[in-house]
């Protein structure tokens, strides 16, 4: 066995070198532009459907003298200078086809000038009434949402500048963690949060009000999509933790005290019953749940060859007390009886499609997060507190079922965007609150939701965050994993990580290459050219967290920074980890009776660069999903032509 270990390691050292040397080849001699497209040919993860959806840097326009047939105003549009752009670009204004036009024809006055007219139908009165709702909101104090869920963090500050028209400015609105109150109030401007990439905030741009009621013909204003965030409590219309909903005695069930609803709509066993779809597919839901669990009892290796461990103590924590709760071992285990507590329920609308603006996209995710509960007698030891555990404790064991939103074009996205957001006119876990919420989540959870996916279910991925049954070292650090249904129907089965290679490949110079070599947000291929295997199976997330990311390799470095920063955060060790430093989970496991914990990176939380020391990054999912929510709303959606693409899915 010794030998047998020791060839297979030398085979893996010279496989990698091999790779590397080709990495070497593929790189050394080409430009940046040939090695991203040849990267693009590898790619194997699922499409986004987004790539007609050309990013504009500019919208002006101005209203004509008078109204036509095609519209109330000129239009003009300039795209950023990388878009892929034909000489006419078609887009939904108003519930209206409209094209775009830099061919010189119609509305067009020179052709190739890169800027792009058409005539169409704006709604002035309604843009100044978005502008005046911003700036009154603005002006007031900023609400405050429950601040019970978020882990202690440390803080830092940055500076303050001064405020000019449409310049991105560090304010002392900026200078917060985002658990601090910060005013957005100006008598001249409106000032918005910027997020670069989607992601982390840059400070505050001021936008000059614009009189749009008394606009001239041949008066040309920006268009910009105005939002604030102070619009939009994320407790209520974003990540919902607050026990009244998420132990909603008739929704939900508590297998500790045996109270509540059995199968209730909100339970696991309810929407694992759902995602099974018997009637269907023939699977018992009994038999699809053991089938998923059983997928730790054995080594799985997914289509690009890497192999994640046999994690076989989920027989003990999960399988065996189950069992005896279903009336003792070897009987099928009931899922009204299923060691899950609900500890959120979560809006993704941010992760909506980019081409919302060109009649196309989806409306993100809809999520439920579940922490597994040690229901044996005795309790346990906490593998990753070392404390003991009392019987009936949470894990560090974390189940997200996702499903995608399956709604194309402006009305359907808004509509989608509207429920949510509508939550908030409703008292927390009041009664009309949580009907509200459940005719929201009946929409993706019920089978046959999504008639044209596997087994009828709207789920795009069950994902799991653990360290609860993780094996002896080596192979004792946290871990998640991905299972998806295949094409067809049946059962859940294991599949690669989004946007993470494999653990063996960080801070590489295979890594380091394809990260230097492709654009930010580059879909992570499960090959590299020369079938390299990249994209992992399991990403493993080795402590202390605060080691975790993904920078250079031995000889080559990554440039310019911001791209090993966005590729480390896109990953999710990365995410998990240092990059937005993290640890390991961002809604946290919590007893019945206690809201579940968040993440900095959630709340709100600046976070010095890892690899090099600098910059101080701040991360404020909170606001930046609600001014997202917000935007979508009380915006009109061809201006999410602005917008670049989704964040990475996490």
């Amino acid at each position: 066995m010794k030998l047998k270990k020791q060839q297979l390691l030398k085979l893996f050292t010279v496989a990698l070198a091999i790779a590397l040397a080709a990495s070497s080849l593929l790189f050394g001699s080409t430009s940046s532009k040939t090695n991203a497209a040849s990267f693009a040919g590898a790619e194997t993860t699922a499409d986004t459907g987004d790539e007609a959806a050309p990013q504009a840097e500019s919208i002006e326009a101005t209203p004509l003298e008078r109204e036509t047939a095609e519209g109330n105003a000129l239009l003009l549009v300039r795209f950023v200078r990388d878009a892929k752009v034909e000489p006419t670009v078609r887009t939904v204004i108003e519930e209206r086809d409209v094209l775009l036009r830099d061919d010189g024809l119609e509305s067009d006055e020179r052709a190739g000038d890169g800027t792009y007219s058409a005539i169409a139908f704006i709604d002035f009165n309604a843009l100044a009434d978005n502008q005046d709702r911003v700036a009154q909101l603005n002006a007031q104090p900023e609400p405050s949402p429950a601040d019970d869920t978020a882990e202690p963090t440390s803080r830092t500050a940055t500076g303050t500048a001064a405020v000019s028209d449409g310049e991105l400015i560090t304010s002392s609105a900026a200078a917060t963690d985002g658990t601090e109150h910060e005013s957005l109030a100006s008598s001249d401007s409106v000032l918005m949060p910027e997020f670069e990439n989607s992601r982390d905030r840059q400070g505050t741009t001021a936008v000059a009000k614009v009189d749009f009621r008394n606009l001239k013909p041949g008066q040309f204003v920006p268009l910009k999509p105005l939002a604030t965030f102070y619009g939009v409590d994320p407790t209520k219309s974003l990540v919902i933790t607050n026990v009244k909903v998420v132990e909603d005695p008739t929704r939900t069930f508590n297998p500790c005290t045996n109270k509540g609803t059995p199968m209730g709509a909100w339970t696991f066993g309810r929407l694992m019953t759902e995602m099974a779809n018997q009637p269907l597919t023939t699977i018992p839901p009994p038999a699809f749940v053991r089938q998923w669990l059983n997928k730790w009892m054995a080594d799985q290796t997914t289509a690009n060859g890497w192999t994640a461990a046999k994690r076989q103590q989920i027989k003990q924590l999960v399988i065996d007390p189950w069992e005896v709760a279903s009336g003792g071992p070897g009987m099928p285990l009931n899922l009204s009886k299923a060691p899950f507590r609900l500890l959120a329920i979560v809006n993704r609308v941010d992760l909506r499609g980019a081409s919302t603006a060109y009649g196309g996209g989806n409306a993100g995710e809809g999520r439920f997060v579940f922490g597994v509960m040690d229901m044996r007698k005795s309790g346990g030891i906490d593998p990753y507190t070392g404390q003991p555990q009392v019987a009936c404790s949470p894990t560090q064991f974390t189940v997200i079922i996702e499903y995608g939103i399956d709604r194309k074009g402006c009305p359907a996205i808004k509509n989608w965007g509207q429920q949510w957001y509508n939550l908030k006119f409703h008292a927390l876990g009041s009664w009309s609150y949580n009907a509200a919420l459940q005719a929201i989540t009946d929409q993706f959870t019920k089978a046959n939701a999504a008639p044209g996916k596997p087994n009828g279910s709207a789920v795009n991925q069950v994902r799991t965050n653990e360290i609860a049954i993780a094996n002896l070292a080596p192979d004792d650090q946290w871990q998640m994993r991905e299972f998806r249904l295949p094409k067809g129907n049946g059962h859940l089965f294991e599949a690669n990580a989004k946007q993470t290679p494999h653990e063996s490949l960080r801070n590489t110079d295979l890594t380091a290459n394809f990260v230097n070599s492709t654009p930010i947000g580059a879909t992570v291929p499960d090959f590299l050219p020369g079938m390299i295997p990249f994209l992992t199976n399991a990403s493993d997330v080795p402590a202390p967290p605060a080691a975790t990311f993904w920078s250079d390799g031995p000889t080559v470095t990554i440039m310019p920074r911001i791209k090993r920063h966005s590729f480390s955060r896109d990953t999710c060790s990365g995410c998990h980890a240092a990059e937005t430093s993290t640890i390991f989970t961002h809604i946290k496991p919590a007893p019945f009776g206690t809201p579940a914990g968040l993440s900095g990176f959630m709340t709100g939380i600046n976070v010095v660069d890892p690899a090099d020391g600098t910059p101080t990054r701040n991360f404020n999912e909170f606001k930046r999903r609600a001014l997202d929510l917000d935007k979508l709303v009380h915006t009109s959606c061809f201006l999410s032509m602005l917008s670049g693409p989704p964040p990475a899915v996490h």
